[in-house]
């Protein structure tokens, strides 16, 4: 059986990696096209992930387009030879041209409400669209529904086991109090018209953390010079395992506020329209916490952070979350295998 599978995001690595190697085991083969992006390629590598690079992209709209049609057209000579039969991909629009013009099942993985220009684009030409139950949006027809969070496919317990060793190579050791911050690009379509935080704003919440610990920051964009000494000092591959032992998260990456979540750690997410399944952790388990960036009063913000950081306990309620989060989502990587299954018989 011959799968194309098209990554655009370093997160999307993770929500198939543990799938690819599962199906590869029982004879199916795959066709990975990747964006040429931060860590996508570190991560593919270091997963033993073959690959074809598909190029990097561009910033601006007209430069999009035309990626747009080099990268669809691209895909579309490779799926030729490669004959696919299924297509599956997390929403990134570049291959369900090919899908369709194959007359092949196109699958497509979602969980990013405001994403709609994408999903205008590649919504005609795919057969579904699965969603977390907690997405707060009705998506027609093609619309289906898991319980779970996109994470649990990578961050279940039936597939991560947290490396411990990842505290000395950071120079830290078990029951330290650090933190972990990501900044963004805000270059996404689905970001289009955001800004974030700002340089005053990230260097008052990265001081403030300081307090109570080290600090370590995952950033898409070049830190200013009063932050470049905090940058991750782990490969990227490691990071969930260092994510586990933190004692909070904080930034403007949805992904990695609910891999925080789910690894049990508290966190903090910063977004002007925050996403369903942010949202439904903060109401369901209480472990995550939606804010709207403010450049002009931070103070919630650092508010909220300093809480969880004075206080031990946070961290212990959060690791018994974990265990109710695993309990009460399904293991999405199963229930990836299954669909896959179901749907390469028609």
């Amino acid at each position: 059986m011959r799968i194309h599978i098209d990554i655009g995001h370093p997160a999307h690595v993770h929500y198939f990696r543990n799938m690819i190697k599962i199906l590869e085991r029982q004879g199916y083969e795959f066709l990975v096209t990747a964006r040429n992006r931060q860590y996508v390629f570190e991560l593919l590598d270091a997963y033993g992930i073959q690959y074809v690079d598909r190029g990097k992209g561009s910033d601006n709209a007209l430069g999009k387009i035309v990626y747009l049609i080099k990268t669809s057209l691209k895909i579309y000579s490779l799926a030729l030879k490669f004959k696919p039969e299924l297509f599956i991909d997390f929403g990134t629009m570049y291959s369900c041209l090919s899908g369709f013009l194959m007359r092949k099942k196109h699958i497509v993985f979602e969980d990013t409400e405001n994403a709609d220009l994408y999903r205008l684009l590649y919504k005609p030409f795919v057969n579904v669209i699965y969603t977390p139950e907690c997405f707060e949006r009705d998506l027609g027809k093609k619309h289906k529904r898991f319980r779970s969070y996109m994470e649990l496919s990578y961050l279940h317990k039936n597939y991560f086991q947290p490396d411990v060793s990842v505290l000395s190579e950071a120079g830290l050791k078990k029951g330290d109090v650090f933190s972990i911050v990501r900044f963004v690009n805000w270059k996404a379509a689905h970001d289009f018209g955001k800004a974030g935080l700002s340089v005053e704003t990230k260097v008052a919440v990265v001081k403030a953390l300081e307090k109570y610990g080290r600090v370590f920051i995952s950033s898409e964009i070049e830190l200013p010079e009063e932050l470049t000494a905090y940058q991750l000092p782990v490969k990227p591959e490691k990071l969930h395992s260092l994510m586990h032992y933190a004692s909070l998260v904080l930034g403007e990456s949805a992904t990695m506020a609910s891999e925080a979540a789910v690894l049990g750690t508290p966190s903090v997410f910063i977004d002007e329209t925050g996403r369903g399944y942010t949202n439904d952790i903060e109401r369901r388990y209480g472990i995550l916490f939606n804010f709207k960036p403010d450049n002009e009063d931070p103070g919630p913000v650092i508010q909220k952070a300093e809480e969880l950081l004075s206080n031990p306990d946070h961290k212990n309620k959060a690791m018994d979350v974990r265990e109710r989060i695993h309990s009460e989502m399904i293991d999405l990587t199963k229930f990836m295998i299954d669909i896959v299954k179901q749907r390469t018989r028609f």
